[in-house]
């Protein structure tokens, strides 16, 4: 049976160089389109197809990294919400007047044919509200509705939402999620929402993923591993295969400078005392042109590319396996263009993704901006307005024609979205000198 979890939207405002509500939508629109595969989905409990896969494009400090970041924001907060203080928001401080307000995220999405939205507003001391409502059929049902009256916390609760309600909000921090208390204290009800999102909602930054996942699959064996190597067979790397070895503790050479140069992945992060902790290496083998095989070490010997590509192997199959959404900051970090079209190719093709996983990320290839890869639906811009606040926008706006030359229409600043660069004429050295001696 096919998992049937999707991202409906995504909605932020007053985060970082967002200031007024931006909203991600991953809703299809009905234009015709030649792209490859199948982008746009069906998924039980919504009328509207749902996309596979969003590309964001902007110029520099445009805010397209804080789209993803928000994201990652709102699961890292409904993470740790039962647990710690709240560290405190990062609001656009452009505009005093959002410097001291609250951020406010909310997503909507699709579990096993009931469509949810969930959202809250948050500062440093508290939060501001929070709200979770169910559609399992066309009339919503407001589950929990919670908000800060100026001395306490009120909230009206669903009868829709059976089980202990009253007394686990009693015991919610005025910092804290009811959503993430509640699940804490075993409201069964509300798991499937709280596990989406901590589960299926897979934010990361390309240059900072760890391979330690993906050495892990290796260290495995079994079809774990064959599909690594899979993955690095696609990628035409020059790689035979990928060899991971165990080590029970840290090498007594740990300080001198060879050992510097290996693949040593800690099992447990963070964990780097000789004593404690297993350790993984990552070599890579080749065939020499004799047809003798030859190991290299993946730090030492491979590109920043291969080790980039490496580590996003696991989260993609992850992601591809059992669904969920998968959202990566510079997915094209390192990586070819022609790489990088075919992990998108992968959340296109039906046979590969089953269970309709989700793609979101950000790019500057405009190589990308193809209509036989991607829908004109599927493709957004950021950009900031003369007061430093970031608008996300959809190509759509523009009423872009079916085989349109999206590519050179961008770089001409049809859609905005590109940088007004002024000219790189300085006056060198030289130039100076000659002129005082004329």
């Amino acid at each position: 049976m096919q998992v049937q979890r999707m991202l409906i939207d995504f909605s932020v405002e007053n985060y970082r160089s967002i200031a007024d509500k931006q909203t991600l939508s991953m809703v299809a629109s009905k234009l015709r389109s030649d792209a490859e595969g199948q982008a746009a989905v069906e998924c039980v409990g919504f009328k509207h197809e749902l996309l596979t896969s969003a590309v964001i494009y902007g110029a520099n400090a445009s805010g397209k990294s804080n789209i993803l970041r928000a994201l990652n924001e709102f699961r890292c907060l409904v993470g740790s919400s039962a647990v710690d203080e709240h560290a405190g928001n990062e609001p656009h401080l452009l505009d005093p007047k959002l410097a001291t307000a609250p951020t406010r995220f909310e997503a909507s999405f699709i579990l096993d044919g009931t469509r949810y939205q969930y959202g809250f507003s948050i500062d440093a001391e508290r939060v501001h509200e929070e709200w979770l409502l169910a559609y399992p059929r066309r009339t919503a049902q407001v589950w929990f509705d919670r908000r800060w009256n100026g001395t306490k916390h009120e909230v009206q609760f669903s009868s829709h939402l059976k089980g202990e309600k009253t007394r686990i909000h009693a015991m919610t921090r005025a910092n804290s999620l009811f959503l993430s208390v509640a699940v804490k204290f075993n409201q069964t009800q509300l798991e499937p929402i709280f596990n989406w999102i901590m589960a299926d909602l897979c934010v990361r930054q390309a240059k900072h993923i760890s391979s330690l996942a993906t050495a892990l699959q290796v260290e495995r064996g079994g079809d774990s591993a064959n599909l690594v190597n899979k993955f690095l067979g696609v990628a035409d790397l020059g790689i035979d295969r990928v060899l991971v070895h165990k080590h029970s503790k840290l090498p007594a050479d740990a300080g001198n400078n060879k050992l510097r140069t290996r693949s040593l992945l800690s099992v447990r992060p963070g964990d780097h005392k000789k004593d404690e902790g297993e350790f993984l290496e990552i070599q890579t083998e080749h065939v020499r042109t004799n047809g003798k095989k030859i190991l290299f070490d993946m730090i030492a010997s491979e590109s920043d590319g291969t080790s980039r590509y490496f580590s996003l192997i696991a989260p993609l199959v992850s992601t591809l396996e059992s669904g969920g959404v998968f959202a990566v900051d510079e997915l094209d970090d390192s990586l070819h263009p022609l790489l990088v079209r075919e992990i998108v190719r992968a959340f296109h093709d039906p046979l590969v993704n089953k269970n309709k996983a989700q793609l979101i990320f950000n790019t500057h290839d405009t190589t990308l901006l193809d209509p036989a890869l991607f829908r004109r639906d599927q493709i957004w811009f950021t950009q900031k307005d003369s007061t430093g606040k970031t608008k996300l926008y959809p190509l759509i706006e523009f009423s872009p024609r079916k085989n349109e030359a999206l590519q050179k229409g961008y770089l001409e600043g049809r859609y905005g979205a590109i940088p007004f660069l002024g000219h790189f004429a300085f006056e060198t050295t030289s130039d100076a000198a000659e002129e005082r001696i004329a």
